[in-house]
């Protein structure tokens, strides 16, 4: 099935939104996966160090014999863990340095494994650990350790360079791997999400296809019964009834007018030419065409704040937006007559009072056919569309459509800049 131009319009939103939710997904799983293996790496690193230093202390700062074997062999003595291990080899490559203080006064310094760092520095690094609380802690690439006895504090020093750059390099290593595999799944995800959502938007066609096709057919019969109607009117059929059938006809056409506006939006359609608008201005002016009918429910519009709102939008967009808010403010006002339009630099809101409502509805108010009483939405003539409506033309237009809830009595649409 080839898409129609509003068709791959939502085929490329559907496909961008697909993408960006799974790339969010693997993203995050492959980032706790990343930051997992470093981090155990790094502990592990850290524990084998401290292993070597905690032996050193075991043993008066001394590296034990280790036996002149091939095989690394268990020390009988010297203070490794049960089941730990070492060789000549570790003996060998591990450069250590320790420092003994007493009363605040460094008594030696043995630095004959480590010749890479000088004696004074030494000394400066194991008088300002003595002083601190900590046992363990890290200096750049020096990993100490100290011990307290009555008479002498002991600071080991290992040099634990090594142990970070292997750190260093596994990390580098797993973030071009982490890379690596964003890129190979974005492409894959890319490529299977054509498959994936081509289905749905053919059925979003196909619905959007018959909705708009039902719509003008019925608009057919509408017009033969409107017709009719008069007829019997003029044939002197009772008026009661005759007014009835009028009400009920221009019902539906005010529903199928709705469902095919809304048919459009659906399918991403915006209006091309962009302007400066001034919102206060439209609102004003549809105030004035609907005087009569504010004037018989007995309501009033009160202006409040800046002047003027200007938005960079479409001017017939906006219109229709505001004439449905004004439309709903009109049908569902209780309580004090007043429709209140705040108008700020960037934003107009529409406020006005109406039955209790809660959090919950207003978050389902844009919903398509969500009424909060349906009762009383068969008195005022409300089909559920005009606001999911409104809200199709804010997000084509640029322009953002909130409800808000000032009052569990009071309801407020703001339209503002994205």
């Amino acid at each position: 099935m080839t898409f129609n131009r509003r068709g791959v319009c939502m085929f490329k939103q559907l496909q961008k939104s697909f993408v960006k939710s799974a790339m969010l997904s693997f993203t995050a799983v492959l980032f706790i996966v990343l930051v997992a293996v470093n981090f155990v790496n790094y502990k592990q690193s850290v524990a084998q160090v401290d292993r070597v230093s905690t032996m050193l202390i075991d043993n008066n700062g001394e590296f034990p014999d280790a036996p002149d074997m091939k095989e690394p062999k268990e020390h009988p003595v010297h203070g490794m863990p049960k089941g730990e291990k070492f060789g000549k080899d570790d003996q060998l490559s591990t450069r250590y340095a320790v420092v003994r203080i007493s009363n605040d006064t460094v008594q030696s310094v043995d630095q004959s494994r480590l010749v890479s760092v000088d004696e004074a520095t030494l000394k400066e690094i194991a008088l300002r650990v003595a002083k601190e609380n900590a046992i363990y802690g890290w200096n750049g690439s020096l990993r100490y350790q100290v011990s307290r006895t009555d008479t002498e504090t002991m600071v080991v020093l290992v040099d634990a360079n090594r142990e970070v750059q292997q750190n260093t390099r596994l990390l580098m290593v797993t973030l071009i791997v982490f890379l690596l595999c964003l890129a190979v799944v974005y492409i894959l995800v890319r490529l299977l999400s054509k498959k994936a959502i081509r289905p749905f938007v053919e059925n979003v066609e196909r619905q959007q296809q018959f909705i708009a096709n039902a719509s003008h057919e019925i608009k057919t019969p509408l017009a033969v019964l409107s017709a009719n109607t008069d007829l019997l009117a003029m044939m002197g059929i009772d008026a009661k009834f005759v007014d009835s059938n009028k009400r009920q006809i221009k019902r539906l056409n005010s529903l199928v007018e709705q469902m095919l506006l809304l048919s459009r939006y659906d399918e991403g359609e915006a209006a091309a030419k962009k302007e400066e608008v001034d919102l206060v201005a439209v609102t004003k002016a549809i105030v004035e065409e609907v005087s009569p009918v504010l004037n018989e429910k007995g309501l009033r519009v009160e202006f409040t704040g800046e002047a003027q709102t200007i938005v960079t939008t479409n001017k017939s967009a906006m219109t229709e937006l505001i004439r449905i808010l004004l439309d709903n403010a009109m049908k569902y006002t209780v309580g004090e007559p007043v429709i209140t339009v705040e108008a700020k630099r960037n934003q107009l809101a529409i406020q006005n009072e109406t039955e209790p409502m809660t959090k919950e509805q207003v978050n389902q108010i844009f919903d398509r056919f969500y009424r909060v009483d349906s009762s009383r939405n068969r008195t005022t003539g409300g089909s559920g569309l005009g606001l999911s409506i409104a809200q199709k033309i804010a997000e084509t237009n640029d322009v953002q459509l909130t409800a808000e809830l000032p009052s569990e009595t009071q309801i407020r649409f703001v339209i503002a800049t994205k």
